[in-house]
């Protein structure tokens, strides 16, 4: 049984340690003004329709 935990363990630690590597060579590519601009502009879309949507809900 402390086996299989050992396991799961490593596996789990293994896993963040990927996701930390990810997010950092993305946060690379994020930092990027024409980037950020995008995804400020989608973002800004996203809320506007959503407020939108909201306004004309019917009850």
């Amino acid at each position: 049984m402390t086996l299989l935990g050992l396991v799961f363990c490593s596996m789990t630690f293994l896993w963040l340690a990927g996701c930390a590597v990810a997010i950092a060579k993305m946060g690379d590519l994020l930092r990027r003004s024409a980037v950020r601009r995008a995804l400020d502009a989608v973002t800004g879309a996203v809320l506007l329709a959503l407020g939108v949507r909201l306004a004309t809900e019917q009850r």
